[in-house]
């Protein structure tokens, strides 16, 4: 009998890799490697015109604290909370400066300041749920995390995956599934998204469901074959075992037509071992 293991989406999840995975995913400044030093010196130069603007020391803060420059980061900070005390995220940017220290419980503290501070902003409280996973608080971070998705209005791919593959790790697999469901909506049909949607739908006990999500998938691939060999393996999970083992005769007829060189490649060997292996196996009866 051939058994195929395949990824769980609990795996995909690494904690200490969420402190790292965009920490403005919900919003702000977010800056590639090319783009920061012309981001740092636009600012530097706005600052030479208005150096006591608040906003824009906070901005540069944030900057600095992406290019690793701490010590001045601190020092516009400091600057800030004397010019417009309570009124900047300067706590948020502190939080920040700590996790890359390090100092994760301090982090915490300068977020649990800024949350109480302004509820509406979405990134604090994204900050806090993945401080407070890496610090083990998983009940406290799944709080953080809801309340987070409610607040921001157009979520990023990542982020709808972060918070999904969150609720997943601790079991909230329903409100894993909503949250993917309301990222589809809004961002649209990502392939990263779509497949944590089928992963989702299996644990649920629901391959019917995932088949629907799995035919997106195989008619916007450039390849679809490793979709077409999803669907059939889902359709037979699905206790649909006729359709099943025509999907597999499908994908069995379509790569036997394909040019040798296509046919060929490990992806398109794994592919046809699989279907292989599906046929040999005796016809379950529906």
């Amino acid at each position: 009998m051939c058994i195929r293991i395949s990824e769980t989406i609990v795996s995909r999840l690494a904690p200490v890799a969420l402190l790292l995975t965009g920490f403005l995913l919900a919003g702000g400044i977010a800056c590639g490697h090319g783009a920061l030093p012309e981001k740092l010196a636009q600012t530097a130069e706005a600052l030479r015109r208005t150096p006591d603007d608040p906003r824009l020391l906070v901005e540069q803060a944030e900057l600095l604290v992406e290019h690793g420059d701490h010590a001045l980061a601190k020092n516009n900070l400091e600057r800030v909370d004397v010019l417009a005390p309570g009124v900047f995220p300067t706590d948020f940017v502190r939080a920040r400066l700590s996790i890359d220290e390090g100092d994760l419980a301090l982090a915490e503290e300068y977020l649990n300041r800024e949350v109480a501070r302004t509820s509406s902003d979405p990134r604090p409280l994204a900050l806090r749920a993945r401080t407070r996973f890496s610090l083990g608080k998983r009940a406290e971070a799944f709080s953080d995390y809801k309340q987070a998705w409610v607040t921001t209005a157009h979520p990023q791919g990542d982020f709808v995956i972060e918070v999904a593959d969150a609720f997943v790790s601790g079991g909230l697999v329903d409100e894993a599934e909503q949250v993917l469901r309301k990222g589809i909506e809004v961002v649209g049909r990502a392939p990263s998204l779509l497949t944590r949607l089928v992963d989702v739908e299996v644990s649920l006990g629901r391959p019917a469901e995932a088949v629907i999500w799995v035919e997106v998938m195989q008619a916007r691939a450039p390849r679809p074959e490793p979709w077409m060999a999803r669907r059939a393996e889902l359709l037979a999970q699905a206790g649909n075992f006729k359709e099943a083992r025509e999907a597999w005769v499908a994908l069995r007829d379509h790569l036997s037509k394909l040019p040798n060189l296509e046919r060929g490649s490990p992806a398109l060997r794994s592919v046809a071992e699989r279907v292989d292996c599906a046929l040999r196996e005796k016809p379950a009866s529906t």
